[in-house]
C-alpha cells in the first residue's frame, strides 16, 4: 500500500529539471550542536565533542555560494556562548529566531519558568543582534494540543510568527489534522502568524514533506515530489534542517534506539540532496515568506501588523432553517434540564449568544430577574432581538468580567470547539457560579461536526478536535464540579424533510448514536 502511495507522490517528478521561481519556500535552521537534541544525559554533555562552529562555517559558506538567505532559530544558552557566530549569522543577512532556552519539551516546563527563559532568550537575541526577534519555535516542535496556550504566551512576548506545529502524529510531537497553511489566527492576547511544517497529504495520510530526519530519509525525488505539490497547490513550504545534519562525521554515540535511528539516519547523504535542493527552489527566511504571501506585510523594522484572522472568524450560516432546526433542538434540551432540576435562576449567563433565542425561550418559560448573554463579538448583539430584561456582554469566555458567586446558571453551547484553552473558561465559570449555582454544557459531536460541514454548518479548519462526554466529564471533574446528568439529545447536522421523523428510525435502526450531541450537566462544588 505504502509504496503504491510513494510512487503516486513522485510520478512525473523526474520530468521537472528547471528551477522554480514561483512560490518561495521558507529555508530555516534550528542552531544546535550535534548532541543538543538527543536525550543524553547533561552531566555527560561536557565531554562531548563540541562542533557548532565547524557546523555553522560551512553551512554559512554554503548559502552564500548559492546566494541563499533563512532563518536560523537559537537556543539562549547557544547564543550565550556563541555570541559571536549569532553576529556573523546576522551579518551574513540572514534572520534571527528564537528557539527558547534550553532544548526541552515546552510543555513540560512549568509556564512561569517557560516564559521566563523565553522572554531571557529573545531579550539576548536581541541584544546580541541588535535587531528585534519576532519568530519563535519550540524544542521539538513541542506546542501541541494541550499547550496552545504558549501560543498567548508568545504573543504577549512580542512575537510575530511561531513555527512550532507540526500537523502529524509523531511520537514526540505534532497536532494532527491542524490546518497546514501559513495563516494569522487570533488568541486571547492577540494576533500571530503560524507557520506550520509542511505536509503532504495522500490518500487521507498526513506525510512530512520535507526537513530534518524526513528530508534525510526520503529520496530526493520524493523530496522535490512533495516541495512541486505544495507548488503547484499555490502553498508555500517550510523546510528545516539542523547545521549538524551536514556533518556526517559527527560522533556516534549510544542512545535511546528510536531517537538514535533518525539521528544518524542517511547522514552521509544529506550534504549533495541539500546542494540539489537549494539549485532547484526558491529560498528565502520565513519573515520574507510570509511578508510575499500574505496581508498585512511584515515591515522592514522587523515589526508586524496583522489584521482580524480568518482562521478564527465566526462562520455564519447560511441557511436559516438548519439554524432554526438546530436552536430549537438545542433550546430543547437546555429548557428540560433547567425544569428538571427546579433551578430558581435569578442570574443565568449565556456564553455565545449567538441569535439569542435560547435566552427569549428561558425569558419566557422560566421568568428568571437577569439574563446575561456573552459573546467574543458584537454582531450578534444586532442580530439578536434586544429585550430589556437580557444584558449584552461583549468579552471572552475565558475572562469572564463578573463578579465571584454571582451567577445560577451558565449555559454554554457549542462554543468549547473554539477555544484555545478549555480548563480556562471552566476557571472562570467556577469562580463565578454560586455554590448551589448549574453549568450546562452542549457540544456536538464530531460525526455530527463532519456532516455539518457538508452543510456549511460548521466552520472549517477547527483548531480542537471535540471533546467526548467521557473527557468533557473528566475535565469538569478535574475543576472541581460535580456531574449531576450526563446525556445526548438527538438532532441531525442539518433540516431535511422530516427530520424528527428521521431521527426516530436512525435511532431504531441502532445509527442513532450517529447523531447524537452531547449534554452535560454539572454542579459547583465550593
Amino acid at each position: 500500500m505504502f509504496a503504491g502511495i510513494f510512487r503516486s507522490m513522485i510520478s512525473g517528478s523526474e520530468q521537472v529539471k528547471q528551477p522554480s521561481t514561483r512560490i518561495p519556500i521558507a529555508l530555516t535552521f534550528d542552531v544546535e550542536d550535534w548532541f543538543t537534541g538527543i536525550p543524553v544525559d547533561r552531566s555527560s554533555v561536557s565531554q562531548c565533542e563540541y562542533r557548532l562552529r565547524a557546523h555553522l562555517d560551512a553551512l554559512l559558506e554554503l548559502l552564500d555560494e548559492f546566494g541563499v538567505k533563512c532563518t536560523f532559530f537559537w537556543l539562549g544558552e547557544l547564543a550565550q556562548e556563541y555570541s559571536d557566530l549569532v553576529r556573523k549569522v546576522k551579518e551574513s543577512g540572514h534572520r534571527i529566531a528564537c528557539h527558547g532556552w534550553f532544548h526541552d519539551y515546552a510543555f513540560r516546563t512549568d509556564p512561569k519558568i517557560l516564559k521566563e527563559l523565553t522572554a531571557n532568550a529573545k531579550n539576548l537575541l536581541q541584544d546580541i543582534s541588535g535587531f528585534e526577534v519576532i519568530s519563535f519555535r519550540a524544542p521539538f516542535f513541542s506546542i501541541n494540543k494541550s499547550s496552545l496556550w504558549i501560543l498567548d504566551m508568545l504573543v504577549e512576548l512580542g512575537f510575530r510568527i511561531d513555527s512550532s506545529i507540526f500537523p502529524v502524529r509523531n511520537w514526540r510531537y505534532g497536532i494532527p489534522g491542524f490546518p497546514s497553511s501559513i495563516q494569522s489566527i487570533t488568541t486571547r492576547k492577540g494576533s500571530i502568524w503560524l507557520a506550520p511544517i509542511s505536509i503532504r497529504k495522500i490518500a487521507g495520510v498526513s506525510f512530512p514533506v520535507s526537513g530534518g530526519a524526513y528530508f534525510r530519509i526520503y529520496p530526493y525525488s520524493l523530496t522535490r515530489s512533495n516541495l512541486r505539490w505544495l507548488e503547484e497547490r499555490g502553498q508555500s513550504g517550510v523546510f528545516y534542517l539542523h547545521p549538524w545534519e551536514l556533518d556526517p562525521d559527527h560522533p556516534k554515540i549510544n542512545f535511546d534506539l528510536r531517537a538514535k535511528l533518525s539521528h544518524y539516519a542517511n547522514l552521509s547523504s544529506c550534504g549533495s540532496k541539500f546542494r540539489r535542493l537549494l539549485s532547484e527552489f526558491d529560498f528565502q527566511p520565513l519573515e520574507d515568506v510570509i511578508s510575499n504571501l500574505h496581508e498585512p506585510k511584515i515591515k522592514p523594522d522587523n515589526s508586524i501588523t496583522i489584521g482580524k484572522s480568518s482562521a478564527v472568524e465566526t462562520r455564519r450560516y447560511e441557511n436559516s432553517q438548519d439554524l432554526n432546526y438546530f436552536i430549537e433542538r438545542r433550546s430543547d434540551a437546555v429548557e428540560e434540564s433547567l425544569m428538571s432540576f427546579k433551578t430558581q435562576a435569578q442570574l443565568l449567563l449565556d456564553i455565545g449568544i449567538r441569535d439569542g433565542i435560547i435566552l427569549s425561550r428561558i425569558l419566557g418559560n422560566l421568568h428568571p430577574k437577569m439574563l446575561i448573554g456573552l459573546d467574543i463579538d458584537s454582531v450578534h448583539f444586532t442580530t439578536s432581538k434586544r429585550q430589556n430584561s437580557i444584558k449584552y456582554l461583549q468579552a471572552n469566555c475565558e475572562e469572564i468580567p463578573l463578579s465571584e458567586n454571582s451567577v445560577d446558571v451558565v449555559i454554554c453551547t457549542s462554543v468549547i470547539k473554539h477555544l484555545w484553552d478549555i480548563r480556562l473558561m471552566l476557571d472562570e465559570c467556577a469562580r463565578i457560579l454560586k455554590p448551589e449555582g448549574l453549568l450546562i454544557i452542549v457540544e456536538v459531536a464530531p460525526f455530527a461536526i463532519k456532516l455539518g460541514l457538508f452543510s456549511n454548518r460548521f466552520k472549517k479548519g477547527t483548531i480542537h478536535e471535540v471533546l467526548n462526554l467521557s473527557d468533557l466529564c473528566d475535565l469538569l471533574d478535574e475543576k472541581g464540579f460535580r456531574i449531576l446528568d450526563k446525556n445526548h439529545f438527538m438532532a441531525l447536522p442539518f433540516r431535511v424533510p422530516g427530520s424528527k421523523l428521521l431521527e426516530v428510525c436512525l435511532r431504531r435502526i441502532g445509527l442513532g448514536n450517529l447523531m447524537y450531541y452531547q449534554m452535560a450537566v454539572a454542579g459547583i462544588a465550593k
